[in-house]
């Protein structure tokens, strides 16, 4: 058993090279929440070795040494809302510390998963009301990324005494005061683009430690719209104002610690940045969230390991296991074709058991590899963010050299010959996962 880790780089490493348009959304809200649970590995003595970093993406796909995740985070469209409570790693077991449900339309699987889990740390009263009124045993904790402790940066001496601007909305602007205007300085705590676009060609973890220097530089306050640049202000003990164009539920936990003022009251706030003690909250908090991480740890440690020990390494084959599963032989030969430094478009038709552990294979190995299509006859799917179409749309690909298509379902296999016939599309890029039966041939 080890502790699994969710990591900033790695996170958006994966969506660089795994979203439609090859983007990625850097949010310091998201790699706060990341440093702060490994801060309080830290404060448990657990060693580096025992951390496993993760993507988000990992929640679902990971599979090896069982661990155990303490999770802080939202559950909205760029994490899928709550399809990790769907698909959650067999092979994880999270600690839910702080838990915002951007939508509250969740399946059975999806409340069974944090009845399983529970209690269930909230980050908002919405998100705690309406787990109460489902039976699933919670509590209202508030966001982790409070509890960071700042990491060693390089302070901006131009920004001593300054205040911070964080993406405020323009309405404010005629109820600002000249004292504040002459100490404002504006800053963006994130940026949706390419890998080549980062700003200043950094990585982003430099990107992360360059926003974190703005917030160690001995400013005097913060005014903004982000929920996580308030969250921030309170771990680092910096006056901060809600300037916001309407309040959301997201921030109904902020407004115990700090001025939350909408728009309609610009005129009532009060500019000297008044502040309520979070010092015992934050103290609090963070005993509470290191309780749990331990006795997590300790009620599952002796099954875990144990599991651990007779499980084999082996992906494919723990997988055998499971009848639907028929992989192998395709598997062989794309390992036979295809070239680790070849550019290839790649399609699924049929999504189970058998798609995802191709991905995590061709992943593996084909780093220029790109899932970019998913074809199903008979219903509308979704997987890796990709929505699924009819197969008779591989007559638009018939004469890419470079596009193949993975045939993963068993009764597709059975038909996929008519629609080659009908769209034109070649069967010599085509892999089929068929299942291999014993014939009279054979002896």
């Amino acid at each position: 058993m080890k502790y699994g880790l969710l990591d900033f780089e790695k996170t958006v490493q994966w969506y660089w090279k795994n979203t439609w348009n090859n983007k990625a959304l850097l949010n310091i809200g998201d790699a706060a929440e990341y440093l702060a649970i490994k801060q309080l590995y830290c404060d448990l003595g657990i060693a580096d070795e025992q951390m496993i970093p993760l993507c988000i993406h990992d929640l679902i796909t990971y599979r090896g040494e069982s661990l155990i995740v303490p999770l802080n985070l939202a559950l909205d469209s760029y994490v899928g809302y709550n399809k990790i409570l769907d698909h959650l790693s067999p092979d994880i077991v999270p600690v839910f510390l702080g838990m915002s449900l951007t939508s509250t339309d969740l399946n059975e699987a999806q409340l069974r998963c944090l009845q399983n889990y529970a209690p269930i740390g909230c980050r908002d009263q919405r998100s705690y009301e309406f787990l109460k009124a489902k039976g699933i045993s919670c509590y209202l904790n508030g966001c982790c990324a409070s509890l960071l402790r700042m990491p060693p940066v390089s302070k901006q001496p131009s920004l001593q005494g300054k205040i911070l601007f964080i993406d405020v909305p323009q309405s404010i602007l005629q109820y600002v005061p000249q004292s504040v205007r002459a100490d404002a300085v504006f800053l963006k705590q994130e940026v949706y683009c390419k890998q080549e676009n980062i700003p200043g060609g950094v990585t982003p973890d430099q990107w992360v430690q360059s926003i974190l220097s703005a917030y160690g530089s001995d400013i005097k306050a913060i005014v903004t719209s982000r929920f996580h640049g308030a969250v921030l202000a309170l771990a680092f003990n910096i006056p901060v104002l809600v300037a916001l164009e309407q309040k959301t539920f997201r921030f109904s936990w902020l407004e115990n610690y700090c001025q939350v003022v909408e728009d309609g009251g610009f005129d009532s706030i009060d500019w000297s940045f008044p502040m309520h003690d979070y010092a015992v909250v934050q103290r609090n908090m963070r005993e509470l969230c290191l309780h749990r991480i331990k006795k997590i740890a300790e009620e599952v440690r002796p099954y875990l390991e144990m599991t651990d020990a007779q499980k084999t390494s082996n992906l494919q084959q723990r997988e055998k296991t499971n009848f639907v599963l028929y992989y192998e032989a395709v598997l062989k030969q794309i390992y036979q074709r295809w070239s680790p430094d070849e550019e290839i478009h790649f399609a699924f038709w049929g999504i189970n058991q058998n798609s995802v552990c191709l991905l995590q294979a061709i992943q593996q190995k084909y780093p220029k590899a790109k899932l970019v299509a998913i074809y199903d006859m008979n219903r509308m799917v979704e997987f890796e963010g990709i929505q699924s179409k009819h197969p008779n749309d591989l007559a638009n690909h018939r004469n890419e050299k470079n596009f193949f298509l993975i045939v993963t379902a068993y009764l597709a296999s059975r038909v996929a010959d008519d629609i080659f016939a009908n769209t034109g599309f070649p069967e010599s890029q085509a892999f089929l996962c068929e299942r291999a039966f014993l014939t009279k041939e054979d002896f």
